[in-house]
């Protein structure tokens, strides 16, 4: 079995892997993983004629795709401190008493030693799951975020006095369900859970489906932090839907070929962007700790740095405070990993 990861949005088709009218079943969403059974030939697109078929026996065209490779089990040694890595201008803010609250809408979280006593409330909005567990992308935020080792290894976030609400939205083969996302976000408004100041969302929405409900959410003042897309934003001058819904931070993450260029252009909607490199947080088991990169991670980042201010100082604008610290894109530094504001 192989996993592959989707880099742009793509058709499930079902019955024949052949690009139809009538076999459309679905979209798979850019940015989700999917378990490959097998890989079969059927109808060539832009020359390549190679599909994926997944457990249910739906296809899925490999040219919009790319192979994960999997980490293997590791020794972690290292101490992997983001207080210390993320750059901003000036000095980051010391984390008060007061706990930040974060909302991780994503695969869910799985326990985890650098993430203990982390999670507040774990819920699961998805109705249709197939019995698989795949909750490495949501561990993966919480680690960036929340990630609270007291060893001289492992993972410690932005905001490691943070609360964790764990919201499960994404379906087992990684695709986003929209049904649970606007079931997770009504909880959120009317449920009567704990009040979150912050929601982290790193995946791809479909346009007009939950514009309403974050309009009622940002007006109660809670913060949300999205995904905003990747060298799309230079290359196409276009960012995901997430982005483009009034009062959404968006964040985006690019090669440094676009990010040094002062010629480049980018959409208006992208608050924050960062350089695109890898980088290391929690995982799930056996290997517990792996590299990744993407504008899902920098969208942590990002939904950290906010919940640090709030907790150094909770009546402030934290938001215009990270506008002011975050560098010119003149500044750019291919080395360093540092907020851009766009």
């Amino acid at each position: 079995m192989m996993k592959v990861r989707s880099i742009r949005d793509v058709f499930i088709r079902s019955k024949e892997p052949f690009p139809y009218d009538w076999n459309k079943k679905g979209v798979l969403y850019a940015n989700q993983n999917l378990e490959v059974i097998q890989e079969v030939k059927g109808g060539v697109i832009q020359d390549n004629a190679v599909w994926y078929e997944d457990k249910n026996g739906d296809y899925y065209w490999s040219g919009g795709f790319q192979k994960i490779e999997e980490p293997e089990l590791i020794e972690f040694k290292h101490l992997i401190d983001y207080s210390q890595l993320v750059k901003i201008n000036g000095e980051l803010p010391a984390l008060g008493s007061r706990k930040t609250i974060i909302a991780i809408l994503d695969t869910g979280i799985q326990t985890h030693p650098d993430l203990e006593e982390a999670v507040l409330e774990q819920r699961n909005f998805v109705s249709d799951n197939d019995g698989a567990i795949l909750p490495w992308h949501g561990t993966f935020m919480a680690g960036i975020i929340g990630g609270r080792t007291l060893l001289t290894r492992g993972v410690k976030g932005l905001a490691s006095n943070c609360e964790i609400l764990d919201y499960k939205v994404l379906k087992d083969t990684g695709s986003t369900d929209m049904d649970a996302v606007k079931k997770a976000l009504e909880y959120i408004l009317h449920g009567g859970g704990p009040q979150p100041d912050i929601i982290n969302m790193s995946f791809s929405v479909r346009p007009g489906v939950i514009d309403s409900l974050m309009a009622e959410i940002t007006a109660k003042g809670i913060l949300v932090v999205g995904a905003g897309g990747r060298d799309n934003l230079f290359k196409d001058n276009n960012c995901s839907f997430l982005a483009k819904i009034p009062g959404v931070i968006s964040v985006g993450a690019a090669e440094s070929v676009y990010l040094s260029n002062k010629e480049s252009k980018y959409p208006e909607q992208i608050d924050f962007v960062y350089h695109n490199m890898k980088q290391w947080s929690t995982y799930t088991s056996p290997s517990f700790y792996y590299q990744d990169q993407g504008d899902s991670i920098y969208t942590a980042i990002t939904s950290g740095l906010l919940a640090r201010e709030i907790s150094f100082n909770d009546q402030a604008d934290v938001f215009s405070l990270l506008k002011q610290k975050a560098f010119n894109i003149s500044e750019f530094n291919p080395e360093t990993l540092k907020i851009y504001k766009l």
